[in-house]
């Protein structure tokens, strides 16, 4: 795709996983001395006549020269509005200023929408591509992510991003962050609570409110999105023998638990809107769930209730993400 030559121009690339489990005037006035001689020179009723002659075009000058200054404001404000600030996005993907949307699918979680597959690498590179107007940016990422500091998107490159394949293969080496500010762009969120909002840690197999963890197992039927029986060949996991994670929606048996949804089990974790927000705890630090286990996860990890944590700045080759509907 041509987005693959905007990911390496960017030439960039922050943790690893160490767990199994797992960004002027001289003229004027010569012009006024001349019409005051020309003016002694004259008869009474010639001086009434260039009076009023002069104050008319005097007038007229006035006219020109506002209109003139109107039009030279407009033509200011006009180069402003097409180079500066104003251009920049200030507003999810697609509109005014904005890039357009990656084309990506969703399909009915349970009442919902939810990305089909994981994230691609080659949609979050748009995502870096963006020319973001500064304290939109700021302002728009929740104070969870205050510790991302004011880099702008830099700070929101995934580690090793230089090294990513793009086409096909889910974006990895990002963090909670990372993923909520991607999905929040593209017009969705991190799957949370079905009615909105971050969905409760200890939720983790709530079929009514969680929405990753409903469409995984097809409203709770499901230990595995594709049935109640562990199936090594199904979906990309340790048994599997990949060894790396493959290009989403590759493997037609790892499909479910709704039609047309994929990869929720192996691959790669997904991040979820759930996390343990300590009050004395440093918000980089606070763990999130992860979901669905990865390319070297065993059997049980892969099930669609396994309950996984990491520190809201934890990043690895094996974590990625998908969205779900606001």
């Amino acid at each position: 795709m041509s987005l693959v030559a905007l990911v390496g121009g960017l030439g960039l690339s922050a943790c690893g996983d160490s767990g199994s489990d797992d960004e002027v005037g001289e003229t004027a006035g010569s012009e006024e001395s001349a019409d005051t001689e020309s003016a002694d020179t004259e008869s009474t009723e010639s001086e009434s006549t260039e009076s009023e002659s002069t104050t008319e075009t005097e007038t007229e000058t006035e006219t020109e020269t506002e209109t003139e200054t109107d039009t030279t404001e407009t033509e200011t404000d006009t180069t402003e509005t097409e180079t500066g600030e104003p251009d920049a996005c200030s507003g999810p993907c697609g509109t005014p200023g904005c890039l357009p949307c990656p084309d990506n699918v969703t399909v009915d979680g349970g009442g919902f929408q939810i990305d089909s597959t994981e994230v691609e690498a080659v949609d979050y590179a748009v995502f870096l591509a963006e020319n973001f107007d500064p304290d939109y940016f700021s302002s728009w990422l929740p104070e969870t992510c205050g510790w991302k500091g004011d880099a702008l998107i830099p700070a929101f490159i995934p580690d090793e991003w230089s090294d990513q394949p793009v086409d096909g293969v889910p974006a990895v080496g990002v963090d909670w962050c990372d993923a909520w500010a991607y999905c929040s762009w593209a017009g969705m969120r991190l799957c949370g609570d079905v009615e909105g909002g971050s969905v409760l840690v200890e939720d983790v197999e709530d079929p009514v409110s969680n929405q990753w963890y409903r469409a995984c197992s097809n409203s709770g039927v499901n230990l595995y999105p594709y049935g109640q029986l562990y199936d090594a060949d199904n979906c990309n996991g340790l048994d599997a023998g990949f060894g790396q994670a493959v290009d989403v929606g590759g493997l037609s048996g790892c499909e479910g638990g709704v039609p047309g949804l994929f990869d929720m089990s192996g691959n790669v974790w997904e991040w979820t809107d759930a996390c343990l927000e300590g009050v004395n705890t440093p918000a980089n630090e606070q763990e999130c769930r992860r979901r669905g286990g990865s390319w070297f996860s065993d059997g049980p990890t892969l099930r669609c209730g396994i309950n996984s944590l990491r520190a809201r700045d934890f990043r690895a080759d094996s974590v990625g993400f998908r969205c779900c509907e606001l």
